[in-house]
């Protein structure tokens, strides 16, 4: 805590704080402000803004409240907005840019694993989740823009009229809602997935097929694959592979158990404590005989209905881990197959298959979100 307070982060967060809660005052001066307190801090902080796509959005809210909302009292153009409710958005813009910046400046050198830590601390015990999901929707809302766009330059050309630009920011909240609709439905049939309901949801008889889990740290991927297998097992199925099991010592630390499936045989895997090592990812240090190990017992699987490794992450991506492991066991395998990776691994998970794993690249692939 003692360093946070004496860091530069800390005092300049404090600052554009105040600037943001005061912003009523004159709400284009302190924004500016902002603005310039956050490049001066680092660059980096204002590249998003730089893009022409960001101020699309931007003007969308600035645009289109006035003209559904508020009393019309105002005309431009023959077409009627409230100018009071123009600028309450211009304010809401700029506060919102604001927080956007500050935001920045808490965020802009660390890695998400550095700073959950000081939001769990907080109580805000799902920032993952949340930081996550923005990296879902956000792609997803460059890419409405960047179409629409496309299509709005095309009609421009044909007919240059305030039509035009009205069906255009018509268009882009038509797939805003579209696409939250979507994430919600998404999001229900998500997570009324359990083990149970897996099975009864998908034909198991049909082999070979790859079905990987997703979730963030914390989700319960294992406990969810510990139910799988006793149910796959009780069925009369024959599993095998390896499972990352955790093991809280104190809030602050724990480790992971690597454990052979068929035969319960474990080895430590990781620790937070100091020790000799080559392999290291975050706050954990990965025993390298573990590794070495773990390959060993995926290179031994001969006879199995199910190969399941939990879980896959950084260093199988990287080429590492237990990837050599995985090429042997899978690369000729007539088994069904489960993954298990992080929610922010899978938008790179098929090109993983390509690169690292192209023999699984033909099967059926099915993505359950937990």
């Amino acid at each position: 805590m003692a360093n946070l307070v004496r860091s530069k982060r800390f005092w300049i967060s404090i600052l554009l704080s105040i600037g943001i809660i005061s912003l009523k005052v004159n709400p284009i001066l302190l924004a500016s402000i902002i603005f310039i307190i956050t490049f001066i801090f680092n660059k980096n902080t204002i590249r998003p803004l730089k893009n022409y796509k960001f101020w699309i959005v931007i003007l969308v809210l600035i645009l289109i409240v006035p003209i559904f909302t508020g009393n019309q009292d105002t005309t431009f153009y023959g077409i009627n907005y409230s100018s009071e409710q123009l600028q309450k958005t211009i304010l809401m813009t700029l506060r919102g840019i604001s927080v956007f910046l500050l935001f920045q400046v808490l965020t802009i050198d660390l890695k998400v694993n550095n700073i959950k830590p000081v939001f769990s601390k907080l109580g805000i015990k799902n920032f993952e989740i949340i930081y996550n999901l923005s990296n879902k929707i956000f792609p997803k809302i460059k890419s409405i823009l960047t179409a629409r766009y496309s299509l709005f330059k095309i009609n421009w050309k044909k007919q240059k009229s305030i039509e035009s630009i009205i069906i255009f920011l018509t268009d882009i909240f038509t797939d805003f809602f579209t696409l939250s609709d979507s994430i919600l439905s998404e999001e229900s049939e998500q997570y009324s997935v359990s083990p149970s309901n897996f099975i009864n949801k998908y034909d198991l008889s049909q082999k070979p097929c790859l079905y990987i889990i997703v979730g963030d740290a914390g989700k319960g991927k294992t406990p969810w694959v510990e139910e799988l297998i006793q149910l796959l097992q009780t069925d009369g199925h024959i599993v095998d592979g390896v499972i990352s099991k955790k093991h809280k010592i104190s809030d602050d630390n724990w480790y992971h158990d690597l454990i052979r499936i068929s035969t319960n045989d474990k080895r430590q895997l990781t620790t937070m404590d100091k020790v000799e090592t080559t392999t290291k990812v975050g706050k954990f240090k990965f025993y390298d005989d573990t590794i070495k190990w773990g390959n060993e017992q995926l290179k031994s699987i001969n006879n199995s209905d199910w190969i399941i490794i939990d879980e896959i992450g950084l260093l199988e991506f990287d080429g590492g881990g237990f990837l050599p492991g995985l090429i042997s066991s899978t690369e000729y395998s007539n088994q069904n197959i489960l993954f298990t990776i992080r929610s922010s691994m899978q938008q790179y998970f098929d090109q993983f298959i390509i690169r690292r794993l192209p023999k699984l690249d033909q099967r059926e692939r099915y993505y359950i979100n937990l």
